[in-house]
């Protein structure tokens, strides 16, 4: 993401990738960022947690199911779940269908 515009079109970064769920950025900060993760039937998110950061996912097209602790739901389009800082959580497509969801995450993890 080499784009300093403050406009971005989701259609343009989406890409599918058939060996894993692909990350797709929109924005990103240093204090946030702004995905589309783009799950084919069977791809995944596996669980795992970020100490210092709330992270949001938005189903945009298709369904998933969301696992946030205990807890997991299906999202379907116009669904969001949010994820507290410590929280497990994670993402999977059940369907057959594919699937983009929205995730912003704030503040973005720092691997150093």
């Amino acid at each position: 993401m080499n784009d300093d515009s403050p406009f971005v079109r989701s259609a343009d970064r989406v890409r599918f990738r058939q060996e894993k769920m692909a990350k797709c950025g929109l924005f990103a900060t240093e204090r946030m960022f702004c995905d589309v993760y783009a799950l084919l039937p069977g791809q995944s998110q596996r669980l795992h947690r970020h100490d210092a950061s709330d992270k949001i996912y938005f189903c945009l097209h298709g369904e998933v199911v969301a696992t946030v602790g205990d807890e997991s739901r299906t999202l379907h389009p116009g669904d969001a779940a949010h994820s507290a800082p410590g929280t497990e959580h994670g993402l999977r497509n059940d369907s057959d269908a594919p699937a983009q969801v929205v995730v912003f995450m704030s503040p973005p993890p720092h691997h150093g």
